[in-house]
């Protein structure tokens, strides 16, 4: 290999990374435990599932989720925004809000 073509590479993964910088820029990867008291079935639960997954993918994140339909509770552990997470949730019908989070 030669230094100019690992010298393109370089730079090609700086831009790559700045980009991916700017669209998680103030967003820290923390969990949060939110709760969905209207959430009553498996089909709440994959509906919640499906919506949050969906969000973090438009992200470019893989979310660690957790859907506990006796608690009425989902855990996330993802760089996402409380906020972005219960708008996604209110958009497919159910109140959530924030109960705790831990670093």
């Amino acid at each position: 290999m030669s230094v100019r073509f690992l010298l393109q590479i370089l730079q090609e993964f700086a831009i790559i990374y700045m980009q991916i910088s700017e669209k998680t820029e103030g967003i820290i990867m923390v969990k949060y435990v939110f709760s969905v008291p209207d959430m009553h079935c498996e089909h709440c639960k994959a509906s919640i599932t499906e919506a949050v997954t969906q969000l973090a993918a438009r992200h470019g994140i893989k979310p660690e989720l957790k859907v506990d339909l006796r608690a009425k509770t989902v855990e996330l552990d993802a760089a996402l925004k409380p906020a972005d997470v219960i708008a996604a949730l209110d958009d497919i019908g159910f109140e959530a809000t924030l109960k705790g989070s831990e670093k």
